[in-house]
């Protein structure tokens, strides 16, 4: 998925969504909630609390 397209799912500017990507800007806690959504993962795995183990 492009930037562009991921920023418009979760309502941000592409820019700002490219910061989030580069760690120059945090997103609310809002945004990390439809960022987990969009990708069906945990907020845990989000913020880097648990390692991502793909299902076998």
């Amino acid at each position: 998925m492009q930037q562009q397209e991921v920023a418009d799912k979760i309502n941000v500017t592409r820019q700002a969504y490219t910061n989030y990507e580069a760690n120059k800007r945090e997103p609310e806690l809002k945004t990390l909630i439809k960022i987990a959504d969009l990708y069906m993962v945990s907020l845990d795995m989000i913020v880097g609390r648990i390692n991502f183990q793909p299902a076998v």
